[in-house]
């Protein structure tokens, strides 16, 4: 693939593979990024001072792959794609590369290397191992560049698909030792496809909790809701957890508090929804503080059982609602 060969991807400001990107000059780059924002954005034009970052940011990856690119075999297959944009969410990933194996998720940043920044790569890393699809196929490695970096901090965890490392720190001079460290932990080969298949792989968040509450309700489990094999695998991990832990708890007449974590839309709703419609807890009720949240499933799952049912208004509402209920009115 040349320059000449670029194809163009909705919610990808630019991708190329390694050699074009360093081969393409700056003000090509930052001018397909401009058109991209354009043609999102209603004032049609960028500001100057993201023109700036952009070409500042562009200049340290170029530093950094330079060295890179000639010494490794499989380079001419790497894959980077700047401004990926996160569907549903307003946050656009700085840079991904895609190489040996390896998802990095590469955020740019000209200030010093606070807590939010750190979190914020970090959730990138998660958003796309919990609901890209091609991601899980990949180990995750978000890295925060920073011009204030003085140290360059990274731990190399094992290397597992769908897993995500710790947030390593560097700085536009290091970089490139970061990058190699990663990839010399990899014996996976490079091909093109690699990238390719990634940036065409679909994007896939578990459905509304509208609709997995009136699914569950109808009597379906998990796997008639989950849009994929992965996040099928991964919520029923959890449910098998929080079912284990919630039959100690009524066998030894004793009270367990469980906490379940993750990034939004990972699930965690779902998980709790189909724990309280599980065949093994009967009397089990979904609780929540989230009064319009209550209000909106309760009167969902009530029309969802007159539709399925002859059943009257008031015996569906009844029965929608020993299923979700208000914490705060219990």
């Amino acid at each position: 693939m040349n320059t000449h060969d670029l194809i163009q991807k909705p919610g990808i400001g630019y991708w190329s593979t390694a050699p074009a990107f360093l081969e393409t000059d700056v003000q090509t780059i930052t001018g397909a990024l401009s058109n991209s924002a354009a043609s999102r954005m209603s004032t049609g034009s960028t500001e100057h001072a993201q023109i700036l970052a952009w070409s500042e940011s562009i200049g340290w990856l170029k530093s950094s792959l330079a060295p890179l690119v000639p010494s490794e075999n499989d380079s001419s297959n790497w894959v980077i794609c700047l401004e990926y944009e996160i569907p549903r969410r307003t946050g656009r990933i700085d840079c991904v590369l895609i190489a040996r194996g390896v998802v990095f998720v590469i955020e740019f940043k000209h200030d010093k290397a606070d807590q939010l920044a750190r979190l914020q790569v970090e959730d990138y890393g998660m958003e796309l191992m919990t609901f890209h699809r091609e991601t899980r196929h990949f180990s995750i490695v978000p890295i925060l560049c920073t011009g204030n970096a003085f140290e360059d901090h990274h731990e190399i965890s094992t290397y597992e698909n769908g897993h995500v490392s710790q947030v390593s720190i560097t700085n536009p001079n290091s970089l490139s030792t970061t990058i190699s460290a990663f990839l010399s932990g990899s014996q996976r080969r490079t091909s093109l496809e690699d990238g390719t298949t990634w940036i065409q792989s679909p994007y896939e968040p578990i459905p509304t909790i509208v609709e997995a509450a009136t699914t569950l309700f109808a009597g379906h489990g998990v796997e008639d809701i989950s849009r994929t094999d992965s996040s099928i695998e991964d919520l029923n991990r959890v449910r098998r957890s929080l079912e284990s832990v919630a039959r100690v708890s009524v066998e030894s007449g004793s009270k367990i508090i469980c906490f379940v974590t993750g990034v939004p839309g990972a699930g965690k709703t779902l998980a709790g929804l189909s724990i309280a419609h599980s065949e093994q807890f009967d009397r089990a009720t979904f609780l929540s503080g989230n009064g319009p949240l209550v209000k909106v499933l309760s009167e969902s799952l009530k029309r969802d059982l007159m539709l399925r049912t002859s059943v009257k208004a008031e015996d569906a509402k009844r029965e929608a609602t020993t299923f979700i209920s208000n914490v705060h009115v219990c």
